[in-house]
């Protein structure tokens, strides 16, 4: 299809429409980009157009009523559960799936497209960009509507995400009439990501139950929590960016801050949720703030009288305020136990889990480096030295921030388990 577009350059396109020669109507969404350049034609005062659209629809242009939504994923790789009639006989195995919406069912299945076996081994080859299988939802068995399509498809795709252990999207869906003929079709420029793996439930058939019974147990719980613990506004998102680093993809140290940040937005997000008080802080501030020039007064006087000069002292002093601030550790053990999360506690001899991961977070925010590089020789460290240890604490990290978002997705069930990326361990509980 050729399509010519006329626009005063000055004056930024806001749609287009219209017909194609096969009769579809053709519309775009939200506003058009344009880039203009010199055309290749022999005048050379003219200019070429070309038009980038967020999402393009076409349709038939009297569409029948939708019984039934297609939507095209990325990067899903996956086992299928049980036979569906409905599917050529290379997608026999489908993921069949019931999604509670908002305490409406919403009933589908995943399928595997065509080329899926082919797509599988580029993506496991040389990474990329893949669609693989599709989403479909049956409207004529759910308690749904057409509109609620979109923001399901988007969920799933974020819980999929957590599972896989990469970022997974829709790019397309299309649109079924009551015999399963299309009659709409959208592409839509979401946001997609070239695919690295370090799946928390993985593609093989012993997962592909599990994996049902995490889109069906996490899918509700995402729809409940999102917005609180900003699962839709960067935690989530930088959590599957950090996973970049071990595939030398980017820094380790970068993907490794990454994982701090992320846990940080959910710490956070999740203590001012159950509005817990005072969780920043050690005391009350007000009560802080009465003893506060007191305490600058004492420590001023106290550094000045051991010579101090008093630039240096007054310097000094005026940081007793952030005495009060609650060790990030602390936080941290709000949270693991908010969560039901059982991890390593800190003993006599050894840091627990919190510590050991405020530690790490310290030196990577304070240094840009590791506590493997940052501990002077001979002084003890939880990992080795140099690069080896570099890579065991991302991996406690990441291990660490897996099980933080499995139990706020309310999951308890079989995942990999990190920590030691040279032997994996299944583990049947999340919270143990």
């Amino acid at each position: 299809m050729s399509a010519y577009v006329f626009a005063n350059l000055f004056s930024p396109l806001r749609s287009f429409s219209g017909l194609t020669t096969s009769g579809l109507y053709l519309e775009t969404n939200d506003r058009l980009y344009t880039i203009s350049q010199q055309s290749l034609q022999s005048d050379e005062s003219a200019l070429r157009t070309i038009v980038l659209a967020s999402e393009i629809r076409l349709t038939v242009t009297e569409p029948p009523a939708i019984t039934g939504v297609r939507y095209g994923l990325t990067n899903f790789l996956f086992d299928g559960t049980e036979a569906c009639d409905s599917e050529p006989r290379d997608r026999q195995r489908v993921l069949r799936l019931k999604l509670d919406y908002l305490g409406k069912p919403a009933v589908g299945y995943i399928c595997k497209i065509p080329s899926y076996s082919s797509a599988r081994k580029t993506l496991h080859a040389v990474g990329g960009i893949q669609v693989t299988a599709e989403l479909v939802v049956d409207l004529s068995l759910s308690e749904i509507t057409g509109d609620d399509c979109d923001r399901i498809a988007d969920v799933l795709c974020r819980v999929l995400s957590v599972a896989r252990g990469t970022h997974i999207a829709w790019i397309y869906k299309v649109s079924l009439d009551s015999t399963g003929n299309p009659v709409a079709h959208v592409h839509s420029n979401n946001v997609t990501r070239n695919y690295h793996s370090l799946p928390l439930l993985s593609d093989n058939p012993e997962d592909a139950e599990p994996t049902r019974v995490f889109a069906e147990t996490t899918f509700p719980a995402y729809l409940e929590k999102s917005s609180e613990y900003m699962l839709d506004r960067g935690s989530l998102d930088t959590y599957l960016e950090a996973k970049l680093g071990v595939l030398g993809q980017e820094y380790l140290e970068m993907s490794a801050l990454k994982l701090t940040v992320a846990m940080e937005m959910l710490a956070h997000a999740y203590l001012r949720a159950k509005r817990l008080e005072g969780y920043e802080t050690i005391m009350p501030p007000d009560d802080f703030q009465n003893c506060l020039q007191d305490l600058e007064t004492v420590v001023e006087g106290c550094l000045t009288a051991k010579n101090l000069k008093p630039k240096t002292a007054r310097r000094i002093a005026g940081r007793v305020k952030e005495l009060n601030n609650a060790p990030f550790k602390d936080i941290l053990d709000q949270l693991f136990k908010g969560i039901d999360l059982n991890v390593v506690r800190s003993s006599k001899n050894a840091m627990g889990d919190a510590e050991l991961f405020a530690c790490c977070r310290n030196s990577l925010a304070h240094t840009g480096q590791f506590l493997s590089t940052t501990r002077p020789p001979g002084k003890p460290c939880p990992f080795a030295q140099g690069s080896a240890g570099n890579k065991q604490a991302y991996f406690f990290m990441q291990s660490l921030v897996d099980r933080v978002f499995l139990r706020l997705l309310d999951y308890d069930g079989p995942y990999i388990d990190w920590r030691n990326p040279n032997d994996p361990k299944r583990r049947m509980h999340v919270k143990e």
